[in-house]
């Protein structure tokens, strides 16, 4: 899209290729920081909706917007199964609190 509209795309890292079989980082830490960025990338999605002069940007935004929170809901369901993330907290069912006895 960027390059349609004659916008050079920012650069990216790069890394070096090694030979190396153990990661280098705990798959718990790169999760986090796999959670991080994705909930930082739909933040920076939603800011740049809002603020878009273009009319044909925020349709497309929002689907990138919604495979994003897909991803990062599996993310998190992986973080919990293997209690790295805590669970949040749920809403109280109301209808079974009123029916307690006291």
């Amino acid at each position: 899209m960027l390059s349609q509209s004659d916008i050079q795309p920012p650069s990216t890292w790069v890394g070096k290729v090694t030979d190396s079989t153990s990661p280098p980082f705990s798959d718990k830490l790169m999760m986090y920081i796999n959670s991080l960025i994705s909930t930082t990338a739909l933040g920076f999605t939603a800011l740049g909706t809002s603020f878009s002069m273009r009319n044909d940007l925020p349709l497309k935004l929002a689907l990138i917007s919604k495979d994003t929170f897909d991803y990062a809901k599996k993310g998190a369901k992986i973080m919990i199964t293997h209690r790295w993330l805590e669970e949040p907290p749920q809403m109280e069912d109301r209808n079974q609190l009123t029916k307690i006895k006291k």
